[in-house]
């Protein structure tokens, strides 16, 4: 290949190339969120492209309801979850369009990928956690202490409409006490976020009706949800990162926070044993843990240099090889510059001999893994 031809393949990728010698560094508006990179690598999904086009024939109708949550107009890149398959199959809010480089950008806080973080608030209604989606019925719930209901939308939660007022004054204390069951068969971390949204919506909801909040909490721990008094009632049919034989109910455990207290230190607390108890269930063998490695944020640091982003180099060399350049041509793509010596940097030598193998591990993301992007809620930050 000629050096035109090469400049234009460097450009033309969706991540393009920088100069020089970090040609995997993020130009400024590569700045991504894990929500980001999970798309990257899920919009090159060939079978989430063959679903989204099936989806195609049944039109947009259904998208007023999305547009809402959203800052950026939607168009026909953009097609309701109709029976919850994008959810249960690809842990996306909505189908969108692979040919769209960037997710839509929302109004407020939230996550196209909210399925995949989403864990179990308290809901004595709630019989079930399944793959199917969760529509709460009508009905009294007579639950044991007065609680904050939480509302759920697509892409997180809504400040609850439950008026927090009882005649017993002594149960007025549990108002504050919001109960969530997390999945500790994956990271804890993307579930974490979805809770402190819900922790703030509540204590937000409580201020509003006159409650004082304070500087300290107690943290009661963590408690499995078949011995939980809040969620024993709940079958839990699924675990993400669980195996087959593993019972799903065994890798779900149940935390209360306090939303008039300190918000922040008390997740953080809860993050340290969740994490905990998500090794233990790896050391146990009841739960599938990928790679490290692929939360790493450089390429492997010799004799001082990396190139760049991990995540970039195994998105940019999935792109390649998709359009069909062999491992020779796309080494000499990749290009960089030369010692006074006349030979490459270590990092780019230990990265030419390594390139079968970072393309398989980006077709991983592709395949799925670019679920613990959003599970782990990696990279944390995104320049490296």
């Amino acid at each position: 290949m000629n050096l035109g031809d090469i400049e234009s393949i460097r450009g033309g990728l969706t991540l393009p190339l920088l100069a020089g010698d970090e040609p995997f560094g993020l130009s400024e508006t590569e700045n991504f969120t894990p929500d980001d990179w999970a798309w990257l690598f899920l919009s090159m999904n060939p079978d989430y492209a063959k679903a989204f086009e099936a989806q195609t024939a049944l039109g947009t109708a259904g998208n007023d309801a999305l547009q809402v949550f959203c800052e950026d107009a939607l168009y026909a890149d953009v097609i309701p979850d109709r029976d919850g398959s994008c959810r249960s199959r690809f842990g996306l809010t909505a189908w969108i369009s692979p040919s769209r480089e960037r997710l839509p950008r929302l109004r407020h806080e939230g996550s196209w990928f909210f399925p995949l973080m989403s864990p179990v608030p308290e809901s004595h209604l709630r019989r079930e956690v399944s793959s199917a989606s969760f529509i709460p019925p009508t009905g009294p719930q007579n639950p044991p202490t007065p609680y904050l209901q939480a509302i759920e939308t697509p892409f997180g939660y809504v400040p609850t409409r439950t008026v927090p007022r009882s005649i017993h004054s002594s149960v007025e204390a549990s108002w504050q006490l919001t109960w969530v069951a997390v999945d500790c068969s994956v990271p804890p971390d993307g579930q974490l976020r979805a809770v402190s949204w819900l922790a703030k919506h509540h204590r937000k909801q409580l201020q509003n009706f006159g409650f004082q909040t304070y500087d300290d909490a107690e943290s009661s721990g963590l408690i499995g949800v078949i011995e939980s008094d809040v969620f024993s009632h709940m079958q839990f049919k699924r675990a993400a990162g669980a195996g087959n034989q593993t019972n799903p109910a065994d890798c779900w455990f149940a935390i209360c926070l306090d939303v008039l207290g300190p918000i922040v230190s008390q997740i953080t607390e809860y993050a340290k044993l969740l994490r905990q108890k998500h090794q233990e269930l790896i050391d146990g063998g009841l739960i599938y843990s990928p790679l490290t490695a692929r939360f790493m944020n450089t390429l492997p640091v010799l004799e001082g240099k990396n190139g760049g982003f991990r995540l970039k180099a195994l998105h940019v060399l999935s792109e390649l090889g998709r359009w069909e350049y062999n491992h020779h041509q796309i080494d000499e793509i990749i290009g960089g510059h030369r010692l006074s010596s006349g030979h490459r940097p270590a990092w780019r030598e230990n990265f030419s001999e390594n390139i079968e193998r970072y393309i398989q591990e980006g077709q991983a993301l592709i395949d799925g893994d670019y679920r613990w992007l959003v599970h782990a809620q990696k990279p944390v930050v995104a320049n490296g």
